[in-house]
């Protein structure tokens, strides 16, 4: 890639971020006079006002469009089925979305996708790199295990969307690591790829911080989840199969678990506490890391820095630790770093209590059936005939410096 296209992939990344920015509150406007809101209705919600959904539309949007803007996007091999594939989930979780779908539904989308990227593009795990003394693996093995990565990471991120900023930052720093990876590796059209998906997303975190005006609904989660299965696939192929750049690349698959261990370890942990708890994997709950975080007394931002600095610490322990480990040894360090670092056990909460200061919350607060009726009834406790909607509304246009008339 030559300095020319490399200053307009600069330009490009820089419009992604202002394309979201800006697109996000007229997206937010639609959605409140439509009324398409996440509401405060489940013992497991966190915020307790109405927030606009679909945000996901616009910085998907805002991809796709600067991507498709640069001279490399025609080099993307597979760029066809994973618009497909990107056509197929979105138009599911649109629809999860506005209706509410049914999970078979959703794994099916989901499944569909995959099917798109492994025949259609060639898209698929070539190699354990070592991992249980496993190099290569047969087709069928492989296709099975890949259909598997799909749905797992593109759920998993999904399952971590739980706090404002947590998803939209998880998603921004792997998609950065994807990028240097990829042009290291000469690997341009996914080196773009990624950065513009960081750009996009940085402008949608603008407004899905704490407070949060907007959040991704799964329209954003699972295709964001998806490209991170996607982006991770690709890494660890061309990583094992590229000339030795780095120590850290004779140990790719576990580097790539690092760079994911935030979704995979909560969700992983998630399904096996149900599982030991007698409950279906599959039924919510509110045991996630940031439940666990926001019990200790920690802010939607504390627990968005808190996760993502360990996501940090894991992913540097991880790069410094492998000139000196073999991959399994070094497998084994970086879940026990996980398990040891994780607020997920009670006492572990406690001296995070203690360090800080914080006063420990309700364990149960997010655990325990609530009437609507009392959730209205705290949402509207200031006035109680003031409308949820309205007062979001406002709030929206004050922050964004539009003139309001409310009657009441």
């Amino acid at each position: 890639m030559d300095l020319l296209q490399l200053s307009w992939a600069v330009v490009l990344f820089i419009v992604a971020f202002f394309v979201s920015k800006r697109g996000i509150p007229v997206l937010v406007e639609a959605a409140l006079s439509k009324r398409l809101m996440d509401e405060p209705e489940e013992h497991r919600k966190i915020h307790n006002e109405s927030v606009p959904t679909l945000g996901g539309i616009v910085f998907i949007g805002s991809l796709w469009l600067v991507f498709s803007l640069h001279p490399q996007s025609i080099l993307f091999d597979g760029f066809g089925y994973l618009l497909a594939a990107s056509i197929v989930l979105f138009v599911t979780a649109i629809k999860d979305d506005l209706f509410v779908l049914s999970p078979t539904k959703k794994l099916l989308a989901q499944f569909t996708a995959a099917i798109f990227l492994i025949f259609g593009a060639d898209i698929y795990v070539e190699t354990f790199g070592g991992v249980f003394g496993i190099e290569t693996v047969p087709y069928a093995a492989s296709v099975l295990v890949s259909i598997a990565v799909f749905i797992v990471v593109t759920n998993a991120l999904n399952l971590i969307d739980g706090v404002d900023g947590l998803a939209a930052t998880t998603v921004i720093i792997c998609s950065l690591f994807f990028s240097f990876w990829f042009f290291t590796a000469g690997v341009y059209p996914l080196a773009l790829f990624s950065l513009f998906f960081a750009g996009a997303m940085g402008g949608f975190l603008w407004h899905n911080r704490e407070p949060a005006s907007v959040f991704m609904g799964d329209t954003g989660a699972l295709l964001s989840g998806f490209y991170l299965a996607f982006m991770g696939i690709k890494f660890l192929n061309t990583a094992e199969a590229a000339p030795s750049e780095f120590a850290w690349q004779a140990n790719t698959p576990v580097i790539l678990i690092a760079i994911l261990i935030v979704p995979l370890y909560d969700t992983l942990r998630v399904f096996l506490l149900r599982v030991l708890n007698g409950k279906s994997p599959f039924e919510a709950d509110a045991e996630h890391i940031h439940h666990q975080l926001l019990n200790t007394g920690f802010s939607h931002t504390q627990v968005t820095l808190s996760i993502v600095g360990i996501q940090i610490f894991i992913v540097t322990a991880a790069i410094m630790l492998s000139p000196l480990m073999s991959v399994n040894y070094l497998l084994l360090t970086i879940i026990a770093l996980s398990v040891l670092i994780f607020p997920t056990l009670s006492f572990k909460r406690k001296i995070i209590s203690k360090v800080t200061g914080l006063e420990l919350e309700d364990e149960n607060r997010f655990s325990h059936p609530v009437e609507p009726e009392e959730i209205l009834d705290e949402v509207n406790d200031e006035d109680p005939g003031s409308s949820v909607f309205g007062e979001k509304e406002t709030e929206f246009k004050k922050s964004n410096g539009t003139t309001v008339n409310q009657t009441g």
